[in-house]
């Protein structure tokens, strides 16, 4: 019987995860999006609460439906046969959970909630 990789089903979590952070690098070099982590509607640089982390707004789109594909991805990943073949069912089962579980935090709550701050 074939060996799984070692990887397998956690190749789009792992992947997706490296470039989410790539693109938030270069999002804080350009935005400096991070200032916007945490604030309250009152704090927000126009004080309506209608001033977002990006001056350009076409952001506020790309960014949850990169995590939406990325959380998309993660979940076919899951249900390849390559992923489980050859692998114990409760270590499938705790790879699967942390792939979503992993990306459902931090790359649908988190880049959500900043692209909703200060709206």
């Amino acid at each position: 019987m074939e060996q799984p990789s070692r990887l397998s089903g956690l190749w789009s979590c792992l992947v997706g995860a490296v470039l989410f952070g790539a693109l938030a690098v270069a999002l804080e070099w350009g935005y400096r999006w991070s200032r916007f982590v945490g604030m309250q509607p009152d704090e927000c640089p126009n004080s309506t609460g209608n001033g977002g982390p990006f001056a350009d707004t076409v952001w506020e789109l790309i960014i949850p439906g990169l995590a939406l594909l990325w959380f998309t991805f993660v979940l076919v990943e899951q249900v390849l046969p390559a992923t489980w073949r050859g692998r114990n069912p409760l270590n499938f089962l705790a790879r699967a959970l942390f792939a979503v579980l992993f990306t459902a935090t931090f790359g649908c709550i988190f880049p959500t909630g900043l692209v909703l701050s200060c709206h």
